[in-house]
């Protein structure tokens, strides 16, 4: 019996670590390796590429040691059979960023620590959020009569990359990764990370400005939680500050071009929720983003934020999974395509509302038309 319980147990343990395996062997091969000496080493030494999972068994058999050499791989240095091709290795090589696996913080922790953490990464990263969030709220952006500080306080310069030091790799590498926390589905973490960036966006136009190219937007709107309202806070303060346009777009005024060209947002959500949005704020946006809505305003439900969220994970390919294989990894911004929704196929939308549930007498009698004269005369350009 005894003997029947033991393997009862061992097949119990194989079962909880069967997700995790298949998990990790999703995820792309990142991490190149080479013994210890000159920077950058001989290309006949380098190894790789490899995940974590395959580092540390190489540690635990003794053919990796903390002084080997280590570096990750870029984006564009993977070719489609994602194999140790000289190409690869070369571009790795030049980048001039091997380091010694003890100096690379992850791997570190990952392969060089012993025993149970007392914190999760997530625990762990939250704490850092609120850490950082409490900096912030102690370097005040207003005056008591509500006037903006200027400069801005050091605290934002800092963590926008605005306070001068080029000595970093990059000067914006911390809006990078706190950004980048929002693809952690961790509800907390999400959490802290959109309060944070709302408040360092907040009287800080030149880092506003560019926010969108660390894919924020996609990772906000591509977030699967229903705890949404700091996120729509930071959506409603920047989406329309982004400086994305070109040519004649660039220079018109908000007047001159519609609200789905304005926003950062138009080519991932109908423009009824953009209105929305602007019109009743955060708030009321939340409740229709993780609700189900079909009104002459908004039209909405679980099924297109689904495809929503699907459009978004395509768009975004691998890098995700990379980012669980080296936390350093920097998202390499690429516009996403506007995403066409079926259930909006056959909607005619002018000025703030669908025509066909406006003009359905029977479920919306008396629906209240905020601008009736510009609502007629955008049906007429339709």
């Amino acid at each position: 019996e005894g003997g029947g319980g033991g393997e009862g147990d061992a097949k119990a343990g194989e079962e909880d670590k069967a997700p995790r395996r298949m998990a990790d062997e999703a995820c792309p091969k990142v991490w190149f390796v080479a013994p210890a000496g000159s920077i950058p080493p001989p290309p006949n030494k380098v190894r790789g590429p490899f995940r974590v999972s395959e580092l540390r068994q190489f540690m635990d058999t003794g053919d990796l040691h903390p002084r080997a050499l280590v570096t990750a791989a870029h984006v564009e240095d993977y070719g489609e059979d994602g194999g140790d091709s000289a190409a690869a290795t070369e571009s790795s090589i030049d980048t001039g960023k091997w380091k010694h696996i003890e100096d690379v913080w992850q791997l570190r922790w990952q392969l060089l620590t012993q025993g149970e953490g007392v914190y999760s990464p997530s625990e762990i990263s939250l704490i850092a959020i609120r850490a950082l969030t409490r900096l912030v709220d102690m370097h005040r952006s207003v005056d008591y009569r509500g006037v903006p500080y200027h400069p801005i306080p050091i605290a934002k310069k800092i963590l926008c990359g605005l306070s001068g030091d080029k000595s970093g790799p990059n000067a914006r590498d911390s809006l990078f990764v706190i950004s980048q926390a929002m693809l952690c589905n961790d509800s907390k973490l999400v959490e802290g990370a959109a309060e944070l960036l709302h408040k360092l966006m907040l009287h800080n136009e030149e880092a506003c400005s560019k926010l969108y190219l660390t894919g924020v937007f996609m990772f906000a709107v591509g977030y699967t939680g229903s705890n949404y309202h700091s996120i729509s806070k930071l959506l409603n303060e920047c989406h329309l500050k982004q400086n994305f346009r070109s040519g004649f777009a660039a220079a018109a005024n908000a007047s001159e071009i519609p609200l789905k060209e304005r926003s950062i947002l138009g080519n991932l959500l109908p423009e009824g929720l953009l209105w929305v949005l602007l019109n009743y704020g955060p708030e009321r946006f939340t409740e229709i983003f993780v609700g189900d809505f079909n009104t002459p305003e908004v039209i909405w439900n679980f099924k297109m934020r689904k495809h929503l969220v699907e459009m978004i994970q395509q768009h975004l390919g691998d890098f995700p999974k990379r980012l669980w294989q080296n936390t350093c990894s920097k998202y390499e911004y690429c516009p996403i395509p506007g995403i066409a929704y079926k259930q909006l196929e056959n909607e005619i939308f002018c000025h703030n509302y669908y025509l066909s549930n406006l003009c359905d007498e029977v479920r919306f009698p008396n629906w209240p038309i905020a601008e009736p004269v510009e609502v007629l005369r955008s049906c007429l350009e339709e």
